[in-house]
């Protein structure tokens, strides 16, 4: 069904725009999309292709449709089973996604722009990656699929006070000015392309002027004040960064919610390891709900719950290897970022225990 409809929209916007209009370019991708999820793969890589030559001959490389077309085409690679090919075109295109989201020069417009497209992007990177074999990717992909929506501008934040402080407060004002004029010029363009407008290519012209007045401007203040871009970004971790920090027996635990499932990655100083649970987001929301709101009222804890999510973010192998760790660390965002992990019951309550017997996750580990 989603198919055929993917079919008819792009067979009505056929009728409706222009030949070389980079919105025939999205449909095609999108519909490509589809055709890989039901077994398609021939006929979506052709037409992931011909969508990609349309955009790319109208939008720069670096715009977010294109990028999410070559994430998409990685999925489908993956999904032909050449992960290969599918890991490098991922790493590229989310490559460029973070230097993105991390650009200190982008607008707060831009950053907001880019937020509805980057969990599905980091997603795709760690299905990739792990279906490619590569740890470290995944790794890196879930450290960014993780980072909070206000992780980097309260990092901006932060870091623009500490230069106020510092009588840097011109430097400041003129880098955040640059910021909203580019976005002001981002917008005209987005708007002139898809009306097809003759103006298109002037505002291609002022988007450039506009973003390298945001780049020089930026340039001014980290040359004031060269703490400023390591306060304004922030740091990424590589595997060996993190198993440097981690003790003999402790374990990094890092639940996703992934769009088809929960996958949870678990490093230790010796490795890292993996396995999922056939739950979407919705359902993982719904338990974490439970059982943060009946943790809230005495007496009525929901365990049902409370063991539900451990079974989801504690996944057969991963599951397994709590008995090798005495210390747990888990991030402070995901969908446990609202809810203590240490309530979550590694085994069922029975029938005629109580509560305060129940097999909590703190009376086996440290949680923190």
């Amino acid at each position: 069904e989603a198919v055929a409809e993917a079919r008819a929209g792009l067979a009505r916007l056929e009728e409706d725009v222009e030949p070389g209009d980079f919105n025939l370019g999205t449909g095609k991708v999108q519909l490509a999309d589809h055709l890989a999820s039901v077994g398609e793969t021939a006929e979506a890589l052709a037409l992931v292709d011909a969508g990609l030559a349309l955009l790319t001959a109208r939008l720069a490389p670096d715009h977010s449709e294109v990028l999410g077309a070559q994430m998409i085409r990685a999925r489908i690679l993956a999904r032909a089973g050449r992960t290969g090919e599918a890991l490098t075109l991922a790493r590229t295109a989310s490559g460029q996604f973070e230097r993105s989201m991390f650009d200190l020069a982008a607008s707060e417009t831009e950053r907001i722009a880019l937020s509805r497209v980057l969990p599905t992007a980091f997603a795709d990177q760690i299905e990739i990656a792990l279906a490619a074999g590569s740890a470290e990717d995944a790794l890196h992909g879930a450290q960014l699929f993780l980072l909070s929506e206000l992780a980097v501008p309260n990092a901006r934040i932060t870091a623009a006070a500490i230069a106020r402080s510092q009588g840097l407060a011109d430097q400041v004002a003129a880098l955040e000015q640059a910021r909203e004029e580019a976005a002001n010029r981002a917008r005209a363009l987005t708007r002139a392309q898809a009306d097809g407008s003759a103006d298109a290519a002037d505002l291609t012209v002022a988007l450039t002027a506009a973003q390298a007045k945001a780049d020089a401007a930026q340039a001014a203040l980290h040359s004031a004040f060269p703490g400023y871009t390591a306060l304004a970004r922030p740091h990424v971790p590589t595997l060996a960064e993190l198993q440097a920090v981690l003790g003999e027996r402790e374990m990094l635990v890092l639940p996703l919610a992934l769009p088809e499932r929960a996958v949870t990655l678990a490093v230790t100083r010796t490795g890292v390891i993996w396995d999922s649970a056939p739950l979407a987001p919705p359902a993982l929301a719904a338990l974490a709900a439970r059982v943060q709101d009946s943790a809230r009222q005495t007496g009525s804890f929901d365990s049902e719950a409370a063991h539900a999510l451990f079974r989801a973010v504690f996944p057969g192998v991963v599951g397994a290897a709590l008995t090798q760790a005495d210390r747990l660390v888990f991030p402070a965002s995901g969908y446990l970022a609202r809810l203590s992990p240490a309530l979550l019951l590694s085994a069922p309550l029975g029938a005629d225990q109580s509560l305060a017997d129940a097999a909590y996750l703190v009376r086996t580990h440290a949680v923190r």
